[in-house]
């Protein structure tokens, strides 16, 4: 393929050694470099560890809701008993030439997803001919698990820690108070983290009701709504906006929890 760039979505650079994982029984984080750039026959592509992210700090996730599964375990289910799809898997030089780190751990396909075969998380995107892959069957549920992890870890405003923006409004300082109400530091955090999660959900509205995914498709369209809102917002309906984020943030966290919590089971 011609003309053929492989791009590292920067929210997928945390699942790039998946593959290797996978396929290597016993294989550990700590057997990959931090951070090396592979480059083969125009195809350049970055590989990161997971392990010593920064930000990464998962374990201060504590949705609000005492029974996280409420209302949830259905959407756990759909997203970790799914198979990947067969439709344009390609094998041995076909997948190299697609993405030349493939494994037999990471199922590659024609439109340029590559996905972890445990996993069923989405690591790579090549883009053909400068054209973002439309994804079809199952892999748009690979690539939600990939970005709701990744969005997980973005929705800190506070000094960016993870467990402070759950925080009510009546525990908030003095000093947040009075940034927010005259729009600047947290605010402006508040409103970035908003447009970035509406850039990155979004997508889904349209590819899960295109599939019939219509549970996860109006999870998506009413996540999307409060954030949709926040940006209608200006600094003096704070408390609004606010309020608008931690609903929005604890129906992330609480996807992004009964996912892992279902994958364990499994």
């Amino acid at each position: 393929m011609k003309n053929m760039k492989v791009w590292l979505v920067i929210t997928f650079i945390v699942f790039i050694i998946l593959a290797s994982c996978e396929s290597n029984e016993g294989a550990t984080t700590e057997d990959v470099e931090p951070m090396t750039v592979e480059k083969e026959k125009g195809i350049e592509a970055e590989k990161q560890s997971t392990s010593g992210s920064e930000g990464d700090t998962g374990s201060e996730l504590q949705p609000k809701k005492k029974n996280i599964w409420d209302g949830y375990e259905g959407y756990a289910k759909t997203l970790t008993e799914f198979e990947l799809p067969e439709r344009g898997l390609l094998e041995g030089e076909a997948a190299k030439e697609v993405h030349s780190g493939a494994t037999d751990g990471s199922a590659v396909y024609e439109n340029g997803y590559v996905i972890g075969k445990e996993s069923k998380r989405v690591f790579v995107l090549v883009y053909v001919d400068d054209k973002r892959p439309y994804p079809y069957d199952t892999q748009s549920l690979a690539l939600f698990k990939t970005i709701i992890s990744s969005v997980v870890n973005e929705l800190g405003i506070f000094n960016g820690k993870m467990g402070a923006r759950n925080k009510p409004i009546e525990e908030l300082t003095k000093e947040e108070l009075e940034m927010f109400s005259i729009g600047r530091g947290v605010w402006g955090v508040l409103h970035s983290s908003s447009d970035r999660v509406v850039r990155d959900l979004r997508q889904f509205e349209t590819y899960f009701a295109e599939q019939g995914y219509d549970d996860l498709a109006a999870w998506t369209t009413d996540t999307v709504g409060l954030y949709e809102e926040i940006l209608t917002l200006d600094h003096t309906e704070w408390k609004k906006a606010y309020t608008n984020y931690l609903e929005g943030a604890e129906r992330i966290e609480r996807m992004d929890m009964v996912i892992e919590l279902m994958s364990k089971k499994s």
